[in-house]
């Protein structure tokens, strides 16, 4: 047991350590951004959908049983203020959740178009590449539901706000890509 939380608080230091570094690489202040309109230099539109490589269960057996070192990609499909704030300066209710966000923005589609700028600044395939660079070999990419799509949000408080969404699976995938071509 006790060897186990050694491991866990290293692994959290050495991602400490790694967002430090990225911090200093590609300030994240760039990031923020007051007032209630969604940032001019994006406008909501798809991204393609990745192609993978087919499975190979030489290469899984590899990565099942190789010396994990990962990162958490938190707050990029499920949003923390205590990470990144700006996604919640202009949404709705208590400012606590995602759904505060897509109910925020002016709209729904104002809460797409921040929610698709955030999705492609927020981690970027540099940002991963670094990591590998750094060692990492494993990410850790939270999420909700409504990522999956506007399907997924049927019959769910994210019901009204589901048009939101629309391009953001592909972005999901996107960013897996990013992994599998860093050996992640």
């Amino acid at each position: 047991m006790q060897f186990t939380t050694i491991l866990f608080v290293l692994s959290i230091i050495h991602a400490s350590v790694a967002v430090s570094v990225i911090n200093k690489t590609i300030p994240t202040f760039q990031l923020k951004r007051r007032g209630c309109t969604p940032s001019k230099s994006s406008t909501p539109g798809a991204v393609d959908a990745p192609t993978f490589e087919p499975f190979d269960p030489q290469t899984a057996q590899v990565y099942r049983y190789q010396k994990q070192v990962g990162a958490n990609l938190g707050s990029m499909f499920a949003h923390e203020e205590w990470m990144d704030d700006s996604p919640f300066s202009c949404a709705t209710g208590p400012k606590e959740a995602e759904i505060d966000i897509a109910g925020g923005w002016n709209g729904v589609a104002g809460a797409q178009q921040e929610l698709e700028w955030h999705w492609d600044n927020w981690i970027t395939e540099d940002h991963i590449s670094q990591l590998a660079g750094m060692g990492i070999n494993t990410l850790r990419l939270p999420m909700g539901y409504w990522s999956a799509g506007p399907t997924w949000c049927e019959n769910s408080p994210f019901s009204d706000f589901a048009s939101v969404y629309t391009n953001s699976w592909n972005r999901v995938l996107r960013t897996v890509s990013w992994a599998e071509k860093n050996k992640m």
